[in-house]
């Protein structure tokens, strides 16, 4: 599981990539038979060490869900276990970034 802090690094990595390949030009469908090597490699520089880029794209897309573990009036995160003092009305978990569901 990534952090929100990794996930928002990893976008903005990935975003950079895009411009360093095109520059102000778009996307063309023929350019992955070109450069097809080289994106992937491109993908992996942006990862953190030993992520694997499906799983990293899959949380990237579609963040975990976790609920609140505590019947007092504190936030416990279900997912990374994250301990907050008082519950804001939290829609993501301030630490790991998974949306507050239940």
């Amino acid at each position: 599981m990534i952090s929100d802090k990794e996930r928002r690094e990893v976008a903005a990595k990935l975003r950079e990539k895009k411009s360093e390949f095109f520059g102000v030009r778009s996307f063309f469908p023929q350019d992955i038979i070109l450069y097809q090597s080289q994106y992937l490699k491109a993908v992996e520089e942006c990862l953190p060490d030993g992520d694997c880029f499906f799983d990293m794209l899959a949380e990237l897309i579609d963040r975990p869900v976790t609920r609140n573990l505590s019947e007092k009036p504190e936030f416990v995160c279900e997912l990374c276990g994250a301990v907050w003092p008082y519950d804001l009305g939290f829609t993501h978990c301030p630490e790991c970034g998974a949306e507050v569901v239940g």
